[in-house]
């Protein structure tokens, strides 16, 4: 297993949620207030904790599993090392990863 991929998917999951949970809240906002009086930036923070932690959690599991089943099927087909992996395996190791993942 290469660590590196637990750890890039970690870091992706956290960033992303970080990123997309204040205007996901925002949202939520104006669809049940109309316009929210916004009492401070920080707000919209509010209840990010879980959402990052398991965010980056399931990400690190999704895209080591990914690259690990790519890496191993790569290996196991007929294809040369330094030829890119063929579109079926990555589709293959994609939904190995993803019925993990389930």
């Amino acid at each position: 297993l290469t660590s590196m991929s637990f750890v890039a998917g970690c870091i992706s999951g956290t960033i992303g949620t970080a990123v997309g949970f204040p205007l996901d809240s925002l949202k939520v906002r104006l669809q049940a207030q109309g316009a929210p009086p916004l009492t401070s930036i920080l707000s919209l923070f509010r209840g990010i904790g879980i959402p990052v932690a398991t965010a980056g959690v399931i990400q690190s599991l999704n895209l080591g599993l990914y690259e690990n089943f790519r890496r191993s099927l790569h290996q196991g087909a007929a294809v040369s090392v330094t030829e890119p992996t063929p579109l079926h395996l990555i589709g293959a190791a994609g939904s190995l990863a993803g019925v993990c993942i389930a």
